[in-house]
């Protein structure tokens, strides 16, 4: 993955190939992934009008949220074929991830197959390129509007919030 930006999605596709004469079945998860629910993207903060903040915890212990997303994470693939899997990461945790993407085989074993999977998670450092607004004199009961202009010199998205 590279270096991956805090909160926001990662996609990488990769191919399983069977080249047996028989179908082979196939479950793929990370090891040392969270069990609860999917990370929170930053994205879909966008597209349903809510905060990450807005999203309250359960009352009950909550493990740790679900950082990669495998699709499809189990399946057949027939005898001499393939099967494209897309694996996702929506990192909650700023670190260097150094993990495998494990493929356990039913009927011949666990953990038959083995891909890396790194990647560097941060989170880019924005500049706020009008750090006064000045409004001069202002009036109760009148609206004002004033534009400011925030920078991200990085490749990588990036979310902010005004307060």
């Amino acid at each position: 993955f590279g270096v991956v930006s805090y909160g926001f999605q990662h996609t990488q596709t990769c191919t399983i190939v069977n080249t047996a004469l028989v179908p082979m079945t196939f479950s793929l998860h990370v090891p040392g992934d969270g069990t609860g629910e999917r990370s929170i993207c930053s994205l879909s903060d966008l597209e349903d009008g809510t905060h990450a903040s807005d999203h309250q915890p359960s009352q009950r212990v909550a493990a740790a949220p679900q950082e990669f997303i495998i699709v499809p994470s189990s399946g057949t693939i027939p005898a001499q074929s393939q099967a494209r899997v897309q694996v996702t990461l929506v990192s909650n945790s700023v670190k260097k991830y150094d993990s495998m993407l494990v493929v356990d085989v039913q009927g011949v074993g666990k953990g038959i197959l083995m891909l890396p999977i790194v990647a560097k998670c941060i989170v880019p450092t924005l500049a706020v390129v009008t750090p006064v607004l000045d409004f001069g004199r202002c009036f109760l009961g009148y609206p004002y509007e004033h534009s400011i202009k925030i920078l991200n010199d990085t490749e990588l998205p990036a979310k902010y919030d005004i307060i």
